[in-house]
Order: structure tokens, then sequence, then C-alpha cells
């Protein structure tokens, strides 16, 4: 169970890093910034592709990325 269990958080954390490497490969063919000034919080880029990928929202807050 706990194999299984373990096996499902992989595949979500792989389909999550994917989805924001090709967010990034996206952003540096566009040569759009990464990041906004001070008065922006972000590229929304991410946060659009959490509509699409709810479980990309959690990776991201799981871990060290801060939006």
């Amino acid at each position: 169970m706990l194999t299984t269990q373990r096996q499902n958080e992989q595949k979500d954390n792989r389909e999550a890093l994917l989805t924001v490497l090709l967010s990034v490969r996206f952003l540096a063919m566009q040569g759009l910034p990464f990041r906004g000034n001070e008065s922006q919080e972000g590229n929304l880029l991410l946060k659009l592709r959490v509509s699409e990928q709810p479980k990309l929202g959690q990776w991201l807050k799981a871990g060290t990325y801060v939006t």
C-alpha cells in the first residue's frame, strides 16, 4: 500500500516538474521574464497552468517555490 502511494506521488511530481520545464522553455523561447518586477508577484504562466493541472499547485505549495 505504501509502495503504491509512493509511486503515485512520484508520478504526480514528474508531471508537475514536466509542466514547469515546459513553461520555462516557453518563456525562454519567447524572451519573456521568469519573474516580474517589485510591483508584480511574478510571471502568471505557472498560475495559469495550475488551473488546468491542480496537482501542479499542490506540488508548488509543497516545495520552496514562491509565487
